[in-house]
This record gives C-alpha cells, sequence and structure tokens, in this order.
C-alpha cells in the first residue's frame, strides 16, 4: 500500500480528461469489489495487476498479491477523491459502466465484480483438477500439487506455473505465478471464476486490452504432453520488466567465454578466400532452466553500419549459438532463477572470427 500511495503522489500532475461515456465518481457508485486487471506500460502492452479493492462505506480494503488487506479511510468531494488526507483530483479516474480507470503515469483498470454463481471453494478445487479445459486459445491442466499447465491452441510452447484459488465473501479468484522452476512472483492476470460445473469453466480476466469473460469446456482427464521446444518460464519478458532486457544478473556460461571459444574454433569454418568483414550479434534469452532461445542476429560493419554477411558465415555463427545450451541462468533479488536477455559478438575479418565478446 505504501508503494501505491507513493506511485500516485508522484503521478499528481499526470491528468485524463473524462469523456461523455463516463460517469461522475460518487461514494455510491465506487461502493462494491474490484477486481485489478492490469497497468499500461506503454499504448497497448499490459502488465498483470495482482489486486483488489473493496469500498466498503466510506473505506477502502486493498488485498496485494501477499495476501494480505490493508485499509484506508475515503471521502469524495467535489472535485477530488481523498485517501487519507491525500488528494486525488476527479480527472485521474473514470467509470464506464464497471469498468474503473485510475489514471497515473501508467493507467491501471479495474472491474467491478458480479458474485460466483452457486459453487464453493472446495467444489471450484475438484471440478479443476477432474478434467481438462479447452477454450478456442488454450487448453488448461490443473494438477492436484497445485501446478498448472498452460498451453496455446496449436502452439508448441506451454507456460508452467503454481496456481492457488482463494475466496473473498461471494466471490471466487484464481492467481497464476511463479515459472517453470519456481512459485514465486511473476503474477499473471488475475481470473475471478464466474461459474463452474463439470462441463464448463466460465472466467473473468484481463485479455486483450479489456476484461472479457473467457470460457472453457471440459475434456476427458489425460496427462500433459509438454512440447520440447524453448519456453519462456515468464511469457511477458518483453513487456513486463525492460531492464531484463539489458541486465544479465549472473547468466553465464558453464566454463565462461573460454569455453565458449573453444567449442566456436572446433565448429567453425571460415570461407576460403573472403574478404567479409565487420561485427555479428546474437542477441537470445536464457530462461529460468538454463536453455537458450529466441535468437536474434544483427550485422555490422566495422563502421558499424548494417551490412549482410555471406550466408556461409551468418548461418553458421546462427547455428553454432543456437547449439551453446549449458548456461547458468540468471536469478533475482531472491535468487531464484529467472529468464534473461544475454549477448554474443563475433569480430570477423577476412571470413575469420578473431573475437568473442559479450
Amino acid at each position: 500500500m505504501r508503494y501505491l500511495v507513493a506511485f500516485l503522489i508522484s503521478a499528481l500532475a499526470i491528468f485524463t480528461a473524462c469523456t461523455e461515456a463516463t460517469q461522475k465518481i460518487t461514494s455510491e457508485n465506487l461502493q462494491g469489489l474490484w477486481m485489478g486487471g492490469s497497468y499500461e506500460l506503454d499504448s497497448g502492452e499490459y502488465h498483470p495487476l495482482a489486486l483488489l479493492w473493496k469500498f466498503e462505506g466510506d473505506t477502502l480494503h486493498l488485498r496485494e498479491k501477499d495476501n494480505k488487506w490493508s485499509k484506508q479511510s475515503f471521502r469524495i468531494t467535489p472535485d477530488s477523491l481523498f485517501l487519507k488526507d491525500q488528494a486525488f483530483p476527479e480527472q485521474f479516474f473514470s467509470i464506464t459502466n464497471d469498468h474503473l480507470q485510475w489514471n497515473p503515469i501508467y493507467p491501471r483498470h479495474f472491474h467491478r465484480l458480479g458474485k460466483t454463481k452457486n459453487v464453493t471453494l472446495n467444489e471450484v478445487n475438484a471440478l479443476l483438477t477432474k478434467s481438462n479445459w479447452l477454450s478456442n486459445t488454450e487448453e488448461l491442466y490443473f494438477s492436484t500439487d497445485s501446478f498448472f499447465l498452460e498451453l496455446p491452441k496449436g502452439g508448441t510452447s506451454y507456460y508452467k506455473y503454481c496456481y492457488k484459488t482463494y475466496a473473498v465473501d461471494d466471490y471466487i479468484f484464481l492467481y497464476k505465478y511463479g515459472n517453470h522452476s519456481s512459485c514465486r512472483d511473476n503474477f499473471q492476470f488475475i481470473e475471478q471464476v464466474i461459474s463452474i460445473t463439470s462441463k464448463e469453466l466460465r472466467v473473468l480476466r484481463w485479455e486483450e486490452g479489456d476484461f472479457r469473460e473467457v470460457v472453457y469446456n471440459s475434456l476427458p482427464r489425460q496427462a500433459f504432453n509438454r512440447p520440447s521446444d524453448f519456453q519462456l518460464c515468464n511469457k511477458y519478458l518483453y513487456i513486463n520488466y525492460p531492464p531484463h532486457r539489458y541486465y544479465y544478473k549472473g547468466t553465464v556460461y558453464n566454463g565462461g567465454l573460454y569455453h565458449i571459444n573453444k567449442i566456436v574454433s572446433a565448429s567453425y569454418r571460415a570461407p576460403e578466400n573472403s574478404a567479409e568483414s565487420g561485427l555479428i550479434r546474437m542477441r537470445f534469452i536464457v530462461n529460468c532452466e538454463g536453455k537458450a532461445g529466441k535468437f536474434e542476429m544483427l550485422e555490422l560493419d566495422n563502421d558499424y553500419k548494417k551490412k549482410e554477411f555471406d550466408p556461409a558465415i551468418s548461418s553458421q555463427i546462427f547455428e553454432i549459438t543456437e547449439r551453446l545450451q549449458d548456461w547458468k541462468p540468471g536469478r533475482d533479488e531472491h535468487g531464484q532463477p529467472i529468464d534473461t536477455y544475454r549477448l554474443l559478438t563475433f569480430r570477423i575479418n577476412n571470413g575469420k572470427i578473431i573475437d568473442i565478446f559479450p
């Protein structure tokens, strides 16, 4: 909560004009339970917002992703909302139907919830693990040891999380969090379980820039066949936390750069009579399991202008880099393995690799 207030105080100068579709904020139309959907890092780029707001009388209750509730008094004046003694101008807020948008630097989106239909938390947990669940875009598998697997329909990737369900009054929620190797952080979008039967699961979540109801049909329970393709442990890597793109956080190859040089020297064959010179930079991701993927190549001449190398050179370097699969993953501030970016740059002189550096 201290983070939320500090963040909003820093954004007091940012305003968003109300439109004809918005309602004026009043204490009455704020009452109820609101589920966090997302906040926008950039236009169309959304980060999961694992937060519940409950306006009850003149009190705002907040539930963070650590399961702890905090509360503050609030009041509405003709032009502001007050949390304790801190005022936020009415331009910070807009309500359209049951969609609340809070507008500091990064807009935050909430949805006022209807109650879960006639099902208990125990019934939800039992039904989730009795079937596989298929929507138009993905298949879900809930294991009994609290692991959750998501396979995009028709795709070759999958995402492995931990999951938990919990109840707040007459509402039931599903949290997905963690990654392939641990159950910390990396929270996905909160989902409200609207209804569940032995044949159908309905959830409400933030998806494709809005709150949407997603319907899954049950499938006969079966083992989850995991694809062997490279997997991101955090599927929001590109849009979730930009510093991951630039800081390795301890990601190293077993044996270091010395061992990489040995592998390249044993594998690379310089084309005869080549006059090709310049730099080839390989950027890729090392996931939390120490596997490398998502390779990208940038080719430059010695003046750092883009060029295209002879494929006999560039294709070899790409393929050799792909085979480097003995990485030690980077770690976060808690010591947990995470996905990180890594760079390798190859300096070429007359078709020969004369240097490799990070």
